[in-house]
């Protein structure tokens, strides 16, 4: 399969996993163009994510908490990279807004997990020398997490679990397309 053909493969495959009520019949052999436009309205019928979030640090008991609003947009396939783009915005009052164009590069995906954003940020917490931090964020949030062989990692927030389990599966599916390295 070429890799015109195994992108539009994958992009069909994503976006048909995407949402309930969305996915129309789509087949190997659809339009690139199709595919395209079926992705952008899929991802964009998820609209933005917001969330609050309270830390609470248990070594001296102090407590704050933010407000994020999360939105991806703008979903297009690259055929000749085999990667799913976006434009990623993060809002948080009081902080820089992060504003930029991201990408899930398929045939760098090495494994994709779906946790709650309690998980991911905790995790990342004791990671950077923080293990006492914990968070709790409403309402839930569940991430994507894509971990990829150049040491980089994508994630995409979802307020529902089974949206989020749905695009974990067709990016496992798309990655292996493409020649992801899915052990």
């Amino acid at each position: 399969m070429d890799i015109r053909n195994q992108l539009l493969t994958a992009g069909a495959v994503l976006a048909l996993s995407l949402g309930p009520g969305l996915a129309t019949a789509q087949s190997d052999t659809a339009g690139l163009d199709q595919s395209d436009q079926f992705i952008i309205s899929s991802i964009a019928s998820f609209g933005a994510v917001s969330f609050t979030t309270t830390v609470h640090d248990s070594s001296n008991n102090q407590q704050w908490s933010y407000n994020r609003s999360v939105t991806i947009s703008g979903a297009r396939t690259d055929p000749d990279a085999c990667t799913i783009k976006f434009h990623f915005t993060e809002l948080t009052p009081g902080h820089p807004t992060v504003d930029k164009d991201a990408g899930i590069p398929l045939r760098l995906t090495r494994e994709v997990r779906v946790l709650t954003l309690d998980e991911e940020v905790d995790q990342i917490n004791a990671d950077s020398g923080h293990p006492t931090w914990l968070v709790n964020s409403q309402p839930e949030v569940y991430v994507v997490h894509v971990i990829r062989t150049d040491a980089k990692t994508n994630d995409l927030d979802f307020n529902d679990l089974g949206g989020a389990q749905r695009v974990a599966a067709a990016i496992r599916r798309a990655a292996t397309l493409c020649g992801g390295g899915l052990g």
